[in-house]
């Protein structure tokens, strides 16, 4: 056989790998009654030898191993780039909150100083909603995590059903949320606080929708109550930014805390 034949032979060898290694068929042999690797295998043997043609078989099954694993680590690097990506991104809060369906803080801020500026520039109504859920850490702390994030997301199930299409719920930080009610006035703010505030006292987590982990943290046939503190403000002639709203809606549900949770207070207005 001349050199050149020999030459072909080598490079179809190692370009035809899964072939040889793992059963493939190589075109040009569908003729053969011989399986595709004997097939090869005879092939290599009558050039190289049965020595050579082992070697030549382990030495393109560790190229094929190595290359699997060469891909591996590419996609596990690439998951891991992308975990610490996006747990980046949750850590800054740009992320919607996967429990409740609430917007991060970062997005509902950015929204709420964009219904800020066409409120000042119109002359229309303003509300804000600050609401606390009543006594949440020792929910997490009595039936453990599981638990406190299934009542996270009955809340934000129960409120999300209230709302109209233009107002914008976010979840500020752990328990807490703001509500943004778009051309919406005090009185009007004041009535849904309350009617979100009776929804949720009335509405307790039952144990049977809890998950198998989570419903172990509950005693018996225990249902779960939860109650809401909510703090109301609106949008004033003057103020410099939605942040003062923020201040008066924090010091209203301060003071809805204060005198005895489960209740809805404004601040000044």
């Amino acid at each position: 056989m001349d050199q050149k034949r020999v030459s072909q032979e080598e490079d179809r060898a190692s370009r035809r790998l899964e072939g040889l290694c793992e059963g493939g068929r190589v075109p040009g042999d569908e003729e053969s009654a011989e399986g595709p690797r004997g097939l090869m295998r005879r092939k290599l043997a009558s050039l190289w030898g049965e020595e050579g043609a082992q070697e030549i078989c382990q030495a393109l099954a560790r190229r094929r191993a190595e290359n699997r694993r060469a891909v591996e680590r590419d996609f596990l690097g690439g998951l891991e780039v992308g975990l610490a990506i996006i747990e980046e991104e949750m850590g800054r809060g740009v992320l919607a909150d996967p429990l409740t369906g609430a917007l991060s803080k970062v997005q509902f801020m950015e929204a709420a100083e964009r219904e800020f500026l066409r409120a000042r520039r119109h002359g229309v109504p303003l509300a804000l909603l600050l609401m606390d859920l009543d006594r949440f850490k020792q929910i997490n702390l009595r039936f453990g995590r599981a638990v406190g994030d299934e009542v996270l997301r009955h809340v934000g199930i129960l409120w999300r059903r209230c709302m109209r299409g233009e107002d914008v719920m976010g979840r500020l930080d752990g328990e807490e949320f703001a509500v943004l009610l778009p051309e919406t006035d005090l009185a009007g703010a004041l009535s849904l606080g309350e009617r979100l505030r009776c929804l949720v006292e009335s509405c307790p987590l039952d144990k049977g929708a809890l998950g198998a982990a989570a419903s172990d943290g509950l005693p018996g046939d225990e249902d779960l109550s939860v109650t809401v503190s909510v703090g109301v403000a609106v949008f004033r002639d003057g103020d410099p930014s939605f942040r003062a709203v923020m201040g008066r809606g924090d010091r209203a549900l301060s003071r809805a805390m204060r005198q005895g949770m489960n209740r809805v207070e404004s601040y000044g207005d």
